[in-house]
């Protein structure tokens, strides 16, 4: 298969901190809790980063267990992540990111404990947001300013 290329696309909504972001068809409002100054109306940054982890497992167990001849009846994957908003608001001299990330697999299966187990190595060793996570270069390709960003009507036509 060849190489794919995923894209998205985050507009600022003009209020706040709330966001919508595009991926294929789809669309999502992003937002920061009252006490990072927003309204909630979303999920926030480092939150979607977190559920795109326990969900690429759960996709990938929900693929990958026929083969490894185990029947889900459940699957579920907890992922907490420690972060000091010190840091991202520039109070003191900490990360800006996460310190530690967390996660917890919870399958519920009648098959042998060595399927499941090994079902469990698979998916954590192809998983692209774990992989991703360990440690990926990521390039800023350019910032451009302009006074007026075009409307999305605009940006279709182009």
């Amino acid at each position: 298969m060849a190489k794919m290329t995923f894209s998205g696309e985050t507009t600022w909504s003009g209020e706040g901190t709330r966001a919508e972001v595009r991926l294929r068809n789809h669309r999502l409002i992003v937002d920061e809790p009252p006490e990072l100054g927003g309204k909630d109306e979303g999920p926030n940054p480092v939150e979607l980063l977190l559920g795109g982890l326990g969900s690429c497992l759960t996709v990938l167990a929900s693929l990958y267990a026929p083969a490894h001849g185990v029947a889900l009846r459940g699957f579920r994957v907890r992922v907490d992540g420690d972060l000091d908003p010190d840091g991202f608001q520039e109070k003191a001299p900490v990360r800006p990111g996460f310190l530690e990330i967390r996660y917890h697999i919870d399958v519920d299966s009648p098959s042998p404990a060595e399927n499941v187990q090994a079902l469990v190595a698979h998916i954590r060793r192809i998983c692209p947001v774990l992989d991703t996570l360990a440690g990926v270069p990521v390039a800023f390709v350019a910032a451009g300013a302009r006074s007026e960003l075009p409307s999305r009507e605009e940006e279709a036509r182009a």
